[in-house]
């Protein structure tokens, strides 16, 4: 079940990411406009590394100034983080 819920929050906002012009389609329009076709793969390969890397890090414990109970409610359990809102 919690594969199921981070699957379908995952899938949200990566939607709503796409669907929001930003600073990211200006610059692989702009990029695409001086270097052609391979501006756009080559910017978001970049921005998929920088993804890539916050991932990782995130998942290697990085993420413990974030799970402070003024910040949220995250309970770490053998399965990693889990983000409660309700606070149980």
């Amino acid at each position: 079940m919690v594969e199921l819920e981070l699957a379908f929050s995952s899938f949200i906002i990566g939607l709503s990411g796409a669907m929001m012009p930003g600073p990211l389609l200006t610059y692989v329009i702009n990029g695409s406009l001086q270097k052609g076709f391979i501006a756009g793969p080559l910017i978001i390969t970049g921005h998929a590394i920088l993804e890539l890397i916050l991932v990782v890090l995130l998942l290697s414990e990085m993420n413990r100034p974030f799970c402070q109970p003024t910040i949220c409610c995250c309970n770490q359990n053998s399965r990693g983080v889990s983000f409660n809102p309700d606070g149980s």
